[in-house]
């Protein structure tokens, strides 16, 4: 299909969405695409939210939204065809600092057992032909917002840590979720045993109820003793930062030896 009956579509649909003040003109202060929120939270019950997406490029773009069922398995994340999620617009253009909603809504209500589900919504933004500047620079770009619909019961955390010395200068940092909600990995940092700080590295990754990661870093980039934290955030308080630290002077100790081993309970 070309683009002018996509443009007579939309443009009915659109002013459908103007009259009901969904759709709304901004002003563009970036080059890019704004998404808001940037993570889905559905409580049990509830079955509809909203996004807006914001044109924040010079030029004018096409954006393709779809939506999938989020899974991990052996610490890798796949994305599988889903008919659970609905969204009011798949296809749409987007004139530069122009926004608009979009309507997610859930068609598959989870059974109390089910526990907590996952999606990933993918937003692809392409520029139409010829608006984009010619720079020769990649213009496209693709977002993945995060969606979780809330189990029946929260339960409390329970990330279980294992801290281990590996083969020649690995440290292996075994990661489990253990409870009934997400878990975002926000950072790991080093201390000395003096409580200076020593190395920082950002995570920003999820674990999904019941799965697990390995992180592998090498001992030559943390102090020989001191201590290692570890921040996160548990989907039941999604706005509460968790933390907790590990001792790491039993590195010095033979490889098999586990250091350090906590089911994490929540900061108090």
């Amino acid at each position: 299909m070309g683009q002018a009956p996509y443009r007579k579509l939309l443009g009915f649909l659109w002013s459908i969405l103007v009259v009901a003040g969904i759709f709304l003109p901004l002003q563009a202060f970036s080059s890019g695409l704004q998404v808001s929120p940037v993570r889905v939270e559905l409580a049990r019950g509830q079955v509809s939210e909203k996004l807006v997406l914001k044109n924040t490029s010079s030029y004018e773009v096409i954006v393709e939204a779809r939506a999938y069922r989020w899974e991990q398995e052996a610490g890798e994340d796949r994305l599988l065809p889903t008919q659970a999620i609905a969204l009011s617009g798949e296809i749409f253009f987007l004139q530069p600092g122009q926004s608009q909603v979009i309507l997610l809504g859930l068609l598959e209500t989870p059974t109390p057992e089910s526990g907590e589900v996952s999606y990933r919504m993918i937003l692809r933004s392409d520029p139409t032909p010829g608006a984009a500047p010619h720079t020769g620079a990649k213009v496209s770009l693709s977002i993945s917002i995060p969606i979780f619909v809330a189990p029946s019961e929260n339960g409390t955390p329970g990330l279980s840590v294992d801290l281990r010395k590996g083969e020649g200068t690995k440290v292996l940092i075994y990661l489990k979720n253990e409870s009934a909600r997400y878990v975002r990995l926000q950072k790991l940092y080093f201390r000395e045993a003096d409580g200076t700080s020593h190395m920082e590295m950002p995570l920003n990754s999820y674990l999904l109820p019941g799965k697990g990661d390995l992180l592998v870093i090498s001992k030559t980039d943390i102090p020989k003793s001191g201590s290692v934290s570890l921040d996160y955030l548990w989907g039941g308080t999604p706005e509460a930062l968790h933390s907790r630290d590990l001792d790491l002077s039993p590195l010095g100790e033979k490889p098999d030896k586990v250091s350090s081993h906590a089911s994490v309970p929540p900061s108090p």
